[in-house]
């Protein structure tokens, strides 16, 4: 977040200008901080009320909540907000939560909410074939998976030699069995077959 000084009339206005944040999810819990930042050093003290809230990452499951009264005292050109991620090894889709600001002092709030988004490091379920035939006599070879991870995208490689591979597809995991025709095996006595997580 930035506070930035525009030229108004005959005295500046500290105007406040929130950004977005990204960071990696994490396999355990730790704390992160939002910066508050000035453009220019105040004789005042700017202070700025903040409350995190739920979207798609949920309090109490992938950070603390948390809420208060951020000051950058006169002097000073910044200050921090410590908020908690709590850290896990489960893959997920990226999830966001929200901070949002209010009750500005000694300065003008343009945006009143900001998403800190928490990304995914950790690996989805591997893809396990159920089974490989014919779909006729040398004709191409039909592959059928399990789910793997809901939501998770899946590269589907192939090779003739288990040296060298070659994506010939892609699925995303989900409830349902997955199944997919691979057409260049046709009349080839020797394939094999594995799935990479994106």
């Amino acid at each position: 977040m930035m506070f930035q000084t525009f030229s108004g009339g005959s005295s500046n206005v500290i105007t406040l200008l929130p950004l977005n944040m990204i960071t990696p999810e994490g396999d355990t819990n730790r704390t992160s901080h939002f910066q508050l930042l000035l453009s220019a050093f105040t004789t005042n003290d700017i202070s700025v009320d903040y409350v995190t809230s739920s979207g798609t990452a949920v309090a109490g499951s992938d950070f603390v909540s948390t809420s208060g009264t951020a000051t950058i005292t006169a002097g000073t050109a910044s200050t921090n907000i410590t908020l908690t991620i709590l850290g896990d090894t489960v893959f997920e889709l990226n999830e966001r939560f929200y901070i949002d600001f209010s009750n500005p002092v000694g300065a003008t709030l343009l945006t009143n909410r900001v998403y800190f988004e928490l990304q995914n490091d950790d690996s989805p379920d591997p893809v396990r074939f159920n089974r490989i035939r014919r779909l006729q006599f040398g004709g191409p070879l039909r592959l059928e998976f399990n789910p793997g991870q809901a939501g998770a995208i899946y590269q589907i490689q192939a090779s003739d030699n288990v040296r060298q591979w070659e994506t010939i597809g892609q699925m995303t995991g989900s409830t349902n069995a997955f199944e997919f025709t691979d057409n260049a095996s046709t009349n080839r006595t020797k394939r094999f077959y594995r799935t990479i997580s994106q």
